[in-house]
């Protein structure tokens, strides 16, 4: 079909023709008007054999050397047209594009716009105004319609993406930007129209510079959504600095790390080398004692208590710091044997008594259970317990009590140790479990102590699966509540181990013998 048969359809004649609307086609190629409506020879007052053989740009005014371009993008635009008498109107062109044996036309709407000249003339100030604003910004701006066309770009916009101004107004981001860029403009602008996302944001590479970009809607006064607001930013510096804080981080943290485990492995070099020459102290100890046993009087033996006393102290600085030691790295080794923890408890008990009485303490064990066999690590039980027991006896005054109570709650052993003693302030709590911690007040300043044991009582604790409690009143005393998991009952009986109850004693409990 070629533009004379396109002419004589019945449709054409109904909705170009008799339309009321100002209408006329131009051909492509040298803009010249093929054809014109009656409503369009009335508006211009020229006989339908002059106004279709003219051009449009003897017609148009303002816009005669890009108005192709303008064509071309099938967008409304403003400009003023002169008529036959050489009146000039203020007009609204509107475009559509017309293809017919290959050959390209125009079919241009016109509507006269005179009465609205103010509104318009505010209008466009207001747009030069704005674009003089969206220019001065130190980053790249836009406004997208909800069709998706770019209506106002900045100059950083052009720069941006290499276009210039008459390249990105009136057009799509198909028509700017790679496909994969366009696609996803396109989908999150489309999040952003349909309500679904309020506000759309996203950081993102492009030619070796990272942007910052960031996207709003745009509501007119009925609060329906008009179009979308965008703006992005070069944030490369910013990154490099982010990247260079946290380099510097990730270097102080290895250089932290690699302290610690220097500090560690000193104080493990150091504790270890504390053993021998306490072992020998401990050997001439034993010796004088065997051998020298009725030559020494009674002020020599004095001293000699003193010796061990300390001697015994300072083997539970070394064993204690070794089992930090241990913890931290994770080396923490547990040997679980099967256990009558009933009697293994309450000969532990026994053996603090005459400790306690010289501080004239009465010591308590109380337990339902006539006997209960459970697989547990006996030597980090032992030591919960001496430490708990060590603890209560240290900071309890003559003529009071410590209770000691054995229980199976749920599938917990249940293990109590309860004082009378001066008790914990409330603030202290919390990090009476801490390594080096001891509640500050007079009576604990006096007595001897690390603050190294409740930290380890934890620690031993949580190493057998278990949790480790307590409650306590200034003044009033504490209970220290002990709960460990029942591992699988054991069937094999095991002698106690006394010696080693003895051995433990004499450390724990070498602050206050």
């Amino acid at each position: 079909m070629n533009i004379s048969q396109f002419q004589q359809e019945s449709s054409y004649n109904g909705l170009f023709k008799k339309s009321n609307t100002v209408m006329f086609i131009v051909k492509e190629d040298n803009l010249c008007i093929i054809d014109a409506n009656d409503a369009a020879c009335a508006f211009y007052d020229y006989s339908y054999e002059d106004m279709t053989g003219r051009k449009l740009k003897d017609i148009d005014i303002d816009i005669k050397e890009n108005i192709k371009d303008l064509l071309h993008r099938n967008i409304a635009f403003i400009t003023r047209h002169r008529t036959s008498a050489g009146s000039i109107i203020d007009i609204k062109a509107e475009t559509d594009t017309l293809v017919l044996n290959d050959e390209k036309y125009f079919i241009i709407k016109i509507s006269d716009i005179t009465s609205h000249k103010y509104t318009l003339t505010h209008i466009i100030n207001h747009n030069m105004e704005l674009e003089i604003v969206l220019n001065n910004l130190p980053f790249v701006a836009w406004f997208k319609n909800v069709q998706g066309r770019y209506t106002i770009a900045n100059k950083h916009m052009e720069a941006f993406c290499g276009h210039g101004k008459n390249e990105i107004i009136g057009h799509t981001d198909y028509d700017i930007f790679s496909r994969n860029i366009a696609e996803e403009n396109v989908n999150n602008d489309s999040e952003i129209l349909s309500g679904r996302m309020g506000a759309y944001t996203r950081e993102f590479q492009i030619k070796g510079k990272w942007r910052e970009e960031y996207k709003t809607p745009v509501y007119d006064r009925k609060g329906e959504i008009i179009g979308t607001v965008g703006f992005n930013r070069d944030i490369t510096g910013r990154k490099q600095k982010d990247r260079a804080l946290k380099n510097a981080a990730l270097k102080e943290e290895r250089l932290l790390r690699e302290t610690i485990e220097l500090k560690d492995n000193f104080i493990t070099l150091i504790t270890h080398e504390f053993k021998t020459p306490i072992a020998v102290i401990n050997a001439a100890l034993q010796t004088m004692e065997l051998v020298c046993e009725n030559e020494l009087g009674s002020r020599s033996l004095k001293y000699l208590d003193k010796i061990k006393q300390n001697s015994n102290r300072l083997q539970r600085l070394v064993d204690n710091m070794l089992d930090i030691t241990r913890l931290k790295a994770g080396r923490m080794k547990l040997n679980y044997n099967n256990i009558e923890v009933a009697e293994l408890t309450r000969e532990i008990t026994e053996s603090v008594k005459a400790v306690a009485h010289r501080k004239g303490i009465k010591v308590c064990y109380k337990t339902d259970l006539d006997e209960l066999w459970i697989s547990i690590d006996d030597e980090k039980y032992e030591r919960i317990l001496l430490n708990l027991l060590s603890n209560a006896i240290k900071f309890t005054p003559a003529n009071k009590h410590v209770f000691v109570r054995l229980s199976i709650e749920g599938f917990f052993l249940k293990l109590e140790v309860k004082d009378q003693g001066i008790g914990i302030e409330p603030d202290k709590q919390a990090a009476i479990f801490d390594k080096f911690e001891q509640a500050d007040n007079t009576l604990s300043r006096q007595a001897e102590g690390t603050g190294i044991g409740l930290y380890l009582v934890k620690s031993f604790t949580e190493a057998l699966g278990g949790t480790v409690s307590l409650v306590s009143k200034t003044g009033r005393g504490s209970t220290f509540t002990i709960l460990i998991p029942l591992q699988e009952e054991a069937v094999k009986k095991q002698d106690l181990k006394k010696k080693s109850i003895r051995k433990y004693v004499s450390k724990e409990l070498s602050d206050i013998l």
